[in-house]
């Protein structure tokens, strides 16, 4: 019916209107459609190089003339055919993306000042046709992968939409291994957007973020081989989409393989709290405390609860770091050592403030809490726990530690865990002899001795 020429004669004399109805009648005749577009009594395959000769056509004179009303009429029609044959197959799709000079009429409305639904569904085009059909997905990357990546750092209300072909980007390239695509790269994008929009995490704004993040969660081989490329920076983001992902159980589960696979990197890492003069990343240290928090979370989680109760090699490791901390938190000039002066504990205290920005705040608290949570109901690790002497070390975490807020009402509850039902730690307690009170640095500011106010005559006045 149209040819090229033909086209450019009707837009020279001023009737687009005629465009505008063949595109429409095309789109209800096609949209209730069932026929494979291959199918001889489907005519799909012969309208559709005629809307796609309109729309390369319109596109430039529309998006450079002034006035655009009647033109923005016949590219919104061709936009709707196009995205309704999308839906028809891979051989629409491939027919779409493979004409010359659609693409570059994408790129045209894409750079163009227009803002509108024109530029909204070139936008759902551009999804609809890589959606499933990895031969298209090369050609869109070819094309449009630069631009992509640089489009999702920009904060705009097209963020959304560039999420959406990211996403389709990234879980087709790795469910058919299209080895152009850049995934690692594409999920970092994904990971920044979220950082930038994190008050804005619950929205729908962030539906297809949350949606990439929750297709690699779903493979374990997939996320091995991103988290083990990603920097440190974004492998705590990561931590921290998990620690909230399993605290929420409104959301899909993840895969338990993956959760087993973070604890082999704590115990890579976790040394680092240790020495200094390890060799590690600048962001190691930050990345053990968020595996920690991630691991309390989880031991934590009805959900995941008992995803670590075989993992002896976690409890092993958490509880030699508890020990160790300990021990290092008695020296003097110790990273470690415990705010148990009373005005420590004032919301208004310099000292607690700069404690709550160390990498290593509420280190401690943490290892307790986790050890408590390992140790519910589990034999073995109750056994372990009495190999490595950590139910005495956990005993002497019962005070109050402006460093380590809670820590002494989880040590209470480690203890609760640690005895149930092991005669042989309960024995341990029961072996302690009381030499006299601990010593505690806030009940001897208050003049306190086991519970009574004394008056010290040493006190200066």
């Amino acid at each position: 019916m149209f040819s090229p020429e033909s086209i450019k004669i009707s837009i020279q004399e001023g009737n687009t209107s005629t465009f505008v109805d063949f595109v429409e009648e095309s789109v209800k005749k096609h949209s209730s459609t069932k026929l494979c577009p291959t199918d001889e009594k489907c005519d799909f395959l012969h309208t559709l190089p005629e809307i796609l000769d309109i729309f390369v056509i319109v596109t430039p004179i529309y998006c450079s003339e002034a006035e655009k009303n009647d033109f923005r009429t016949v590219l919104q029609a061709c936009l709707k055919f196009l995205k309704v044959s999308c839906a028809h197959g891979k051989a629409l799709q491939g027919m779409i993306a493979g004409k010359e000079g659609v693409l570059e009429a994408i790129k045209i409305i894409f750079n163009s000042p227009e803002d509108g639904i024109v530029k909204k569904w070139t936008w759902h085009l551009l999804v609809n046709v890589i959606v499933g059909n990895s031969d298209t997905l090369r050609l869109i990357w070819s094309d449009f992968g630069d631009f992509l990546l640089t489009e999702i750092t920009r904060s705009h209300a097209n963020t959304p939409i560039t999420a959406a072909v990211l996403y389709n980007c990234l879980r087709l390239a790795m469910e058919e291994n299209v080895q152009e695509i850049p995934t690692v790269e594409i999920f970092r994008r994904m990971i920044g957007t979220l950082e930038r929009n994190v008050g804005a995490a619950e929205s729908n704004q962030m539906d297809f973020v949350h949606l990439s993040f929750e297709y690699v969660l779903s493979k374990v081989d997939k996320f091995r081989d991103i988290y083990s490329q990603l920097n440190g920076h974004d492998r705590i983001w990561t931590i921290f989409y998990i620690t909230d992902h399993v605290k929420d159980s409104r959301q899909p589960e993840i895969e338990e393989e993956v959760l087993k696979y973070l604890p082999g990197q704590f115990n890579k890492k976790s040394q680092c709290i240790l020495n200094s003069s390890l060799q590690y990343e600048e962001d190691d240290p930050k990345e053990v405390m968020a595996l920690l928090r991630c691991f309390v979370a989880i031991t934590g989680s009805d959900t995941y609860g008992k995803v670590y109760k075989d993992n002896a090699s976690l409890f092993i490791n958490t509880s030699a770091l508890l020990v160790a901390v300990h021990q290092l938190s008695s020296q003097e000039n110790s990273q470690f050592k415990p705010l148990g002066k009373l005005e420590d504990f004032s919301t208004k205290s310099q000292v607690a403030q700069e404690a709550e920005k160390e990498v290593f705040f509420e280190l401690k608290t943490l290892l307790v809490r986790l050890i408590a949570n390992l140790s519910h109901k589990n034999r073995k690790n109750q056994d372990l726990a009495r190999e490595l002497n950590v139910v005495l070390t956990i005993c002497s975490c019962t005070t109050m530690d402006a460093r380590n807020p809670m820590m002494k009402e989880w040590a209470i509850v480690a203890l609760k865990n640690l005895l149930e039902g092991n005669l042989e730690n309960q024995n341990i307690i029961k072996s302690m002899v009381n030499t006299g009170p601990a010593a505690n640095n806030v009940l001897s500011e208050l003049t306190m001795e086991n519970g009574t106010v004394r008056i010290n005559r040493n006190q200066e006045q």
